[in-house]
Parts: C-alpha cells; sequence; structure tokens
C-alpha cells in the first residue's frame, strides 16, 4: 500500500487502543479504513453526523485509493471539524496528511493515536536457531497414559468408594461400567454416521469418486506412513469442513465437505488430509473416546448421588446424608478435574496432528495458510481469476467451521479477508489477527474449556516445524504486548458475575437485618422468603447493569470486517455497536436446517452472525433463513469475541424483508420480571 500524498509505501502500526493503522514513514500520512476512526471517537455524535450526511465541502480529486485502487476519490471536512480529509466512496477509507493528522491528534474530539511501542515482526527472527524458537510439546504417550491412569484410577476410586457405601455391589459395579464402555465404545461411531447422513449432506463414496490430486495424496500418505486407507465421505456443502473419528485405525472415517475442495489449493487439501491421518496414525479417536468415559461416568455418579440425597431429605439419619452430600460435593470437583485433563490431552494430540502433516508432506506453510483459512477464514483473492470466475469463487464462500476430532461442533472461528498485491493474504495480516488469542486472558480462559489450542498457538508452532525443516516460515508472531489486558479483564469478570454477587449481598443483608432487629418483627417462618425476596433483588439489580453494561445503546455506526477485528479490548462482556454490510453466504453451521445463525462477508471478510442466541432459534431457521440467504443485508448489533470474533444482531434487513432479534430485550423484561417478583415477596413479608 503506498502513501496517497508521496507514494511511499505504508506500514503499520498498532495504537494504544489495540489497532492498526497505516502510516508513511516518509511524510507520516495516516489511512484509516472504514471504521477504524470510530475507535478513537470521544464523541459519538459528529462520527454519526459524518456518517448520516457524508463530508462537506466536497470536491472530487483524481488520484486513486491507495487501498483498493479506485478513482472514487474525494476531499472534504467532517461535519464539526475544520481540517480537510481524503476519503474513498468505494472502500470508505479516510487519509489524512501529516498537518491534519496532527490537527486531529489535537481535536478534543479524538483520541491520540499512540503507538504501542510493541516488537516488529521481522524475518531477521529466521536467523536464529531453530531450537531457540520451536514449541516445546509434551510427550504425546506419556502425556495421555498419565492422564487415563489417573482417569481410570479416579474412577476405580469412586466406584470402590460407592460399593463400601452399599449404594453398588462389587458384580453390579463392574458389569455396568464395562457394558458402558463396551456400548459407547461401539455405537459412537454409527450415531455420528446417522447424524451426518441425515442432517449434514453426507456421502460415502468410493476412491475413484474423489478428485484425483486428494485420491493419489491419500494413497501416498498412507502407504508411506503405514496408515490403514480409511473409509471416505463427502459433506454436500460449501462450508469447509474436515475431520475424523471411528472405533480403531482399520475402522476410521475421514470426512471433508466440497468447500475444502473450492476454498483450499490441492497442496492445502493435502496438508489438511495429512493432519486428519495422523489422528488416525495416533489412535486419537479411540483414545479420546476412551478418557472422555470417564469425566462423563462421573457426571452419572454425581447425578445418582444427588437423586439420591434428594430423596434421603426427609430422612432423619444424618450420619447417612453428611456421607452423601461428602460424596457430592467430591464427585463434582473431580468430575471437573477429569473433563479439565480430557480437553488438554485432546489439544495436545491436536498440535501432534499437525506435527505430523507438516513433516509428512514436508509443505507446513501449506497447513498455516490452510489452517487460517479455514479457522479465521482469511481469504486470499487471486488475480488470475476472470470475473465470472471470480464471482463464482464469491458465491462458493461459506460458513467455516474449524478442523475436529470425532464430531462436528460448530466453530464460529471467522475473520477478514486481506491480501498482498500478488493475490495472497500477508504474514501482516495474519499476525494482527493472532493478538487477541495471545493477548487478551478471555483467550486463556475460554482455551481452557477447548479441545482444540488457540489457532494463533498453533499458527506459532507450525512455524517452528518449518523452521526445523529449514524452510522460512510463513509468520512469526514475536510481538511483545504493549500493556496487560488483565485490568480489563478482572473489570470484565466482575460484570459477568455481578447478578450472583449482588444475589449474595442481598441474602446477607437479610440475615444482618434480622440479627439487627433482635427477630422482634420479622417472624421465623418468614425469613426465608425475606431472604429470598433480598436475594432475587440483588440478582435482577446486578443482571441489569450487566445487560446494560454488555448491550451498549449509543448509536450503532459503520465498520467494516477488518476494522473491528483489529481491535483487542473486546469480549464477551465488552462489546462495540456496529452496523454492517455484506453478503449472506450461508448458514452458521453448515448443513444444519436447525441452524439460525448466519455467516455475512463484506468487501473485506467474513464474520460470523449470531442471530438470537436467546429465543425462538429453530423458528426462524425453518420459516424464516432462506429470506435472507444469498441476499446483500444490512446487520445492526454488537460484536463481540468469544474467543471467535461474531456479532449478536439486533436487526437484520433486505430491501424485502426485515428481522429483529428480541434477545436485549427479553434480559431486560427478565430483570423487571425479577425486581416485581423481588418487590411483592419484600412486602408480603414485611
Amino acid at each position: 500500500m503506498q502513501c496517497l500524498k508521496c507514494s511511499s509505501p505504508m506500514k503499520q502500526f498498532l495504537t494504544r487502543k489495540g489497532v492498526l493503522v497505516d502510516l508513511c514513514s516518509s511524510c507520516k500520512g495516516v489511512w484509516l479504513d472504514q471504521g477504524e476512526i470510530n475507535f478513537f471517537s470521544k464523541n459519538r455524535k459528529i462520527l454519526y453526523h459524518y456518517e448520516t450526511q457524508g463530508l462537506e465541502a466536497t470536491q472530487k480529486i483524481s488520484q486513486k485509493c491507495p487501498k483498493c485502487q479506485s478513482e472514487s476519490m474525494q476531499t472534504g471536512r467532517i461535519p464539526g471539524l475544520s481540517f480537510q480529509v481524503e476519503k474513498c466512496l468505494s472502500c470508505q477509507g479516510i487519509y489524512l496528511d501529516a498537518q491534519e493528522f496532527k490537527k486531529f491528534q489535537q481535536t478534543k474530539s479524538f483520541r491520540t493515536l499512540r503507538p504501542d511501542r510493541s516488537g516488529v515482526l521481522s524475518k531477521d527472527t529466521t536467523k536464529k536457531s531453530p531450537s531457540s524458537l520451536s514449541v516445546k510439546l509434551p510427550s504425546l504417550a506419556l502425556t495421555t497414559g498419565i492422564v487415563c491412569l489417573s482417569l481410570y484410577g479416579i474412577l476405580f476410586a469412586f466406584l470402590v468408594f460407592l460399593m463400601e457405601l452399599g449404594a453398588m455391589s462389587l458384580l453390579s459395579g463392574a458389569f455396568f461400567f464395562i457394558a458402558f464402555v463396551a456400548l459407547q465404545f461401539y455405537f459412537s461411531p454409527i450415531l455420528l454416521d446417522w447424524q451426518l447422513k441425515f442432517f449434514g449432506s453426507l456421502n460415502w463414496v468410493d476412491l475413484d469418486q474423489l478428485p484425483s490430486s486428494f485420491k493419489t495424496s491419500l494413497l501416498r500418505l498412507c502407504k508411506e506412513n503405514q496408515i490403514p486407507i480409511p473409509k471416505m465421505g463427502i459433506i454436500n456443502d460449501d462450508s469447509p469442513q474436515a475431520y475424523t473419528y471411528g472405533r480403531t485405525p482399520y475402522s476410521a472415517r475421514v470426512v471433508f465437505s466440497r468447500g475444502m475442495f473450492k476454498l483450499l489449493d490441492e497442496e492445502e487439501v493435502e496438508s489438511v488430509l495429512a493432519h486428519e491421518l495422523g489422528h488416525v496414525k495416533h489412535w486419537d479417536f479411540v483414545i479420546m473416546t476412551v478418557i472422555r468415559l470417564v469425566p462423563l461416568f462421573l457426571y452419572i455418579i454425581y447425578t445418582n448421588i444427588r437423586s439420591s440425597l434428594k430423596e434421603s431429605s426427609n430422612s432423619r439419619e444424618g450420619g447417612g446424608k453428611a456421607f452423601l452430600v461428602v460424596a457430592l460435593i467430591v464427585t463434582y470437583i473431580f468430575y471437573l478435574i477429569s473433563e479439565y485433563l480430557v480437553l488438554f490431552v485432546s489439544r495436545v494430540r491436536e498440535y501432534y496432528a499437525d506435527r505430523f502433516s507438516s513433516f509428512a508432506t514436508k509443505k507446513p506453510n501449506k497447513l498455516l495458510t490452510g489452517l487460517v483459512k479455514v479457522s479465521y477464514g482469511l481469504l486470499s483473492s487471486r488475480a488470475s481469476l476472470n470475473s465470472e470466475d471470480k464471482q463464482s469463487y464469491e458465491d462458493k464462500r461459506q460458513s467455516v467451521e474449524a478442523l475436529n476430532i470425532m464430531n462436528v461442533s460448530r466453530s464460529k472461528q471467522l475473520a477478514l479477508s486481506c491480501h498482498t498485491e500478488e493475490g495472497d493474504f500477508s504474514p501482516q495480516t495474519i499476525e494482527k489477527i493472532m493478538r487477541w488469542d495471545l493477548w487478551n486472558p478471555w483467550a486463556f480462559y475460554y482455551e481452557l474449556k477447548s479441545t482444540h489450542p488457540l489457532t494463533a498457538k498453533r499458527i506459532k508452532a507450525i512455524g517452528s516445524y518449518a523452521l526445523s525443516l529449514g524452510q522460512q516460515p510463513y509468520v512469526l508472531f514475536n510481538k511483545k504486548k504493549p500493556e496487560s489486558y488483565w485490568d480489563d479483564f478482572f473489570v470484565d469478570i466482575l460484570v459477568l458475575f455481578l447478578p450472583y454477587i449482588l444475589g449474595i449481598v442481598g441474602v446477607g443483608m437479610s440475615f444482618w437485618t434480622n440479627l439487627s432487629s433482635g427477630a422482634q418483627w420479622i417472624k421465623p417462618e418468614i425469613f426465608p422468603l425475606l431472604c429470598f425476596s433480598m436475594g432475587l433483588l440483588g440478582f435482577s439489580l446486578g443482571a441489569f447493569i450487566r445487560t446494560f453494561k454488555a448491550y451498549p445503546s449509543r448509536r450503532f455506526l459503520h465498520y467494516s470486517v477488518v476494522s473491528l477485528l483489529k481491535c483487542i479490548k473486546v469480549s464477551p462482556v465488552r462489546s462495540y455497536p456496529v452496523f454492517l454490510k455484506g453478503h449472506i453466504l450461508g448458514r452458521g453451521d453448515a448443513g444444519n436446517i436447525f441452524s439460525e445463525d448466519m455467516v455475512l462477508r463484506d468487501q473485506t471478510g467474513m464474520i460470523f452472525l449470531n442471530h438470537e442466541p436467546f429465543g425462538l432459534n429453530i423458528l426462524f431457521a425453518l420459516l424464516r433463513y432462506k429470506k435472507f440467504q444469498g441476499k446483500e443485508v444490512q446487520v445492526t448489533g454488537w460484536y463481540r469475541r468469544s474467543p471467535t470474533p461474531y456479532v449478536e444482531v439486533k436487526k437484520i434487513q433486505t430491501t424485502e424483508t426485515s428481522s429483529k432479534a428480541y434477545t436485549y430485550n427479553y434480559k431486560i423484561g427478565l430483570c423487571l420480571l425479577g425486581f416485581i417478583i423481588s418487590f411483592i415477596c419484600l412486602i408480603l413479608s414485611l
């Protein structure tokens, strides 16, 4: 990208707001993509007038847009400001020369664009030894063995514990456990076959029905690595998906969607195939099926103990109830521990599948670019396509789903589409969307609950594999974090749990009131009602504050997908009110007729639309979704990350129809209902 004024190359720098902007190293001019100016505004009224009225005193200029090379450039003033800016009517970007930028910095309506002083992504990093940059993985066999032994040791101890209590005999406990494991192991692949067949448009195919290059790669990889040729399935959907499941490597299924062949090139498809074969080679779906039985079985024990405790609630046998209470608490604690151990093993095995693919194909960078396309939705724009092919290529891009093991879980890992002049997306583009994964504490929180590592961590690991093979990594992230984001994280956590905190405070105030009054005016039979009313009042107040914080009602401003993904300080609680325009590509969960969520693509990229996380989801999916599929839409909503970027929809509309999501209204209504009930109970208790 070249400067509009002096034609010098423009470089990106990260501001303290966590937003990347383009700066000319020569004349110090600044380019802001569509929506980026919104992050630095202190006066959203000015921006609202700018978006509704456009620039004032405009004049057309002859220069081409430095971003999109459009000739629809004009100069004018932002309403309420005195200096001139240049704007592209095509991509909606804004250029400020050095003097304009200086005035911009001095304007009280905007924040200063200070750099973050982080390190610069440099190719000099590759001069370091591979060992100094490699990502160290724990031993696959040792990690899996220790976790398996620990989990089954916990499970065996609880079975013995229950037998000692007399809740289960030795014979029945052993029989139940063995039968449960056998049935789960045998029927899981059959059930998943049925699910994919009826809800995912799955067709099993012979090798001759596969693309020739794909078939060649499959046979070669299986032969070289002594892997049985798996049963191949194709999902008739343009959403890119790939996963593996089965009982043993000799009954493995590898499933690809047709979107994988349309989105990725042949070498990237080969790398993804090798990734899936890596799961087969390492017996991943077998190991994961076996160890996942432990937390499942522990949860069954937990529910049984809870039922027994409820049945004995009227019993006066205090000793027996005490044993059950202790067993209930300890069982649940170890259930949580076992669940996190299983997730840890799953993430480790995912790294090893990437490692297998990198060394089996000797093309780690192809795995990296394939992963970026599938997990982030980061797409390249090939200059070699003619206009007709480009339209077909655009129409075939649909919702994105991450690579999975064993099951088909929806992924919202969507991101921007940004490319170099040669047609490939740039390493800098990948690097800038890795920042949230690597810097925001919310990413670490979500990774703990995920079967897959964060995409940014996988990218770093694949880069180290490239170095081990003596290749130049496509991306090497060595940025220094400019600040700690834990303060924002703790504020978000406080807001997230505020209803429970205020609920406990309300109950505590009830006890304090009762003690301070000497129980003179609060009857014993009414005291529980007082506790309930004060607790519900506190909970409702906290929920109201949380909803107000999570759904800012200030003006919804225009953004592009690119501008949103440059922001680091965003979370499930901390959101931006946004207005997006784009094309609906498909359902959020490809091939699932019950999926009400959608995928939108604007001129910069794709993003997931969460239409109705709370409400009549199925009705919209079945009755109204088709009215928006393939249409140009305008979306009003709130942008969040958790950890994937998405927009929670408030309203979506086309020229013919519109649909509102009432999540915000439902939550406010429930808060008001809580206030009403709590006040009624409070009056009755007084």
